[in-house]
């Protein structure tokens, strides 16, 4: 019978920097198609590289984000209050 993958039933993923430097390695569950913006923390990353290879990393790189706190319809509302 052949081993179970290290961190079963997780896939692991490595979350880089924008400019590709490496700032950890994740666990996700095995999703059948990869999630294109993963979360950690208060940072978000974008799937940057899904390789052809199970050997390979999945990468993801970090990207630009912001938490909506407030839409168009709650700001005219609240003139109303």
């Amino acid at each position: 019978m052949a081993d179970r993958p290290k961190y079963y039933p997780f896939m692991p993923v490595q979350l880089e920097t924008m400019d590709g430097h490496r700032v950890v390695t994740a666990l996700i569950p095995p999703f059948q198609s990869l999630p294109e913006v993963v979360s950690w923390g208060t940072r978000t990353f974008k799937l940057h590289a899904d390789p052809q290879d199970s050997y390979a990393p999945i990468v993801y790189r970090e990207v630009f984000a912001v938490a909506i706190v407030m839409t168009v319809d709650e700001y005219a509302g609240s003139a109303d209050a």
